[in-house]
């Protein structure tokens, strides 16, 4: 059950601790929407409905995969011999929400499938190059424009759900005992349909979901310790030439933190102002620990707020806020 697993707490933990600052920050910037300030570059700052494609459209292209709004089967068959890509690739909607309908397509049968169960001209769908690196990592990066300051609150490692085999147990036994309330077993078992009578040899790990969200089963683990000056130049360099973007979660994948630090990674997606600190979903991360993270986090925003707020004078109205998130709710329905 959900209800039992300690990330399902630490969740509505950082919810309702932040429903605490984002009312007070309301008060003190007399709008609802202040945190569109952090990042004016992206609709509403990246709080609710903003395009994946806009954002990538502002970074430096060598980090973004080959990626294209999917219109037709056949354009996204043209798409794929353009940029010479190999299965499998991913398929997702154009606004990020938690690992929301991202599939891992693993050859052409699937994407008609894919084609056959889904409208592309109802939702605006993604169909993007899949990024074999070794690991999967998440860098919540700021800065502040006015200060000049910049510098990393979170930065952890994904693990993907897995099981190991023993060499006397079926695939199908393994995954029935593999204990994770976040995993859809049932698209697991439809996934591995053929293999599930199968035996994995003693010690062979087989993954069961490729999307590093916690919602899809992934396990975060924190790499604080990691975070150094470098690390902070490396990334304000990289976004120094982008202007209206101060605050934002980079998932990306690279084959170690050394490779990161060299810029040898590819971003997967950048979440704005609904990025959470992900590290106090590691274990090692107490109670205490969350709270006073929560509390620099929204310090964070709130700062940024102030110095953009001497720059412009115009939010997006409470109307529009209410617009953009009655569109994600329909989008999750």
């Amino acid at each position: 059950m959900k209800i039992l697993d300690r990330g399902y707490w630490i969740s509505q933990h950082f919810y309702w601790q932040s429903m605490y600052y984002y009312l007070l920050n309301s008060a003190r910037f007399k709008s609802f929407t202040f945190f569109s300030a952090c990042n004016p570059a992206i609709d509403l700052g990246g709080m609710l409905d903003d395009r994946k494609t806009d954002i990538y459209s502002l970074l430096p292209q060598h980090i973004v995969p080959a990626t294209t709004i999917i219109t037709s089967r056949s354009a996204a068959g043209a798409f794929i011999e353009k940029n010479n890509l190999s299965f499998p690739l991913i398929v997702k909607p154009n606004v990020g929400l938690k690992g929301f309908k991202v599939y891992k397509i693993t050859d052409a049968e699937e994407l008609d499938v894919f084609f056959q169960d889904n409208n592309v001209q109802e939702r605006e769908w993604l169909l993007q190059e899949y990024i074999d690196f070794d690991k999967e990592f998440s860098v919540l990066f700021y800065r502040y424009p006015q200060q000049q300051k910049h510098g990393v609150s979170s930065f952890i490692e994904k693990t993907y759900p897995s099981v190991t085999g023993d060499g006397k147990n079926t695939l199908s036994y393994l995954i029935d005992h593999y204990n994770n309330p976040f995993l859809n077993k049932k698209n697991v078992y439809k996934k591995f349909a053929s293999e599930l009578s199968t035996v994995p040899q003693k010690g062979d790990t087989i993954i069961l979901d490729f999307i590093g969200n916690y919602s899809r089963g992934a396990k975060f683990h924190s790499k604080m310790d990691f975070v150094s000056k470098e690390m902070c130049s490396m990334l304000s360099s990289l976004f120094q030439n982008i202007d209206g973007l101060n605050f934002f979660r980079i998932d990306l994948k690279a084959n170690s933190v050394d490779d990161l630090l060299k810029s040898n990674f590819k971003v997967l997606e950048i979440n704005g102002v609904k990025s959470e600190p992900l590290h106090i979903y590691d274990s090692k991360s107490s109670f205490l620990d969350n709270i006073n993270v929560i509390k620099e986090h929204w310090g964070i925003i709130e700062n940024i707020t102030r110095e953009q707020r001497e720059l412009f004078k115009e939010l997006p109205t409470f109307r529009q806020g209410l617009k953009s998130l009655i569109s994600i709710k329909k989008l999750v329905r």
